[in-house]
């Protein structure tokens, strides 16, 4: 075979050959191209798409655990009756009556209050205190106002 092709080539005009060579040149690199450094830019380009959306998911991730624990450092100590009166004050809420209750719970109760306030201190305390809302009773009053109980458990 290997002699068929021998007489096959130098059957061939020199000028003939050449060309052949060439030819046979480019489509070795056009294959090469297609085969081997076509696939390597396309899966250069995946690992750059795939760690960007890596590092984005890092960063994210590191953001929540920056919140955990923040939430976390800010509801360390143990809550008192006193923290919980502070916080309202701050709020510009007055309790018409606190009352502590068997297991740590405490009563609070609210006579015509703004109910925006109330809800905005509500819904900030198991964040900000880490109090635990057991029970919450409500009647409208006037407009705008409410009159609740609320039963509270603080951390210990």
């Amino acid at each position: 075979m290997l002699e068929n092709v021998k007489a096959w080539w130098f059957g061939r005009a020199p000028r003939e050959r050449g060309l052949l060579m060439v030819f046979s040149g480019l489509l070795v690199v056009l294959l090469y191209s297609v085969l081997v450094v076509s696939p390597a830019y396309r899966s250069a380009d995946t690992a750059r798409a795939d760690y960007g959306r890596a590092l984005q998911s890092s960063r994210l991730l590191l953001n929540k655990a920056a919140l955990i624990e923040t939430a976390g450092a800010v509801a360390t100590k143990p809550v008192t009756r006193g923290d919980i009166e502070a916080s309202l004050a701050a709020s510009s809420l007055a309790a018409q009556s606190i009352v502590q209750e068997r297991g740590g719970a405490l009563r609070m109760t609210f006579q015509d209050v703004a109910a925006a306030q109330l809800t905005k201190w509500m819904t900030s305390q198991p964040r900000l205190l880490g109090v635990q809302l057991l029970r919450f009773d409500i009647q409208r009053g006037a407009p705008g106002l409410v009159s609740a109980t609320l039963i509270v458990r603080m951390q210990s």
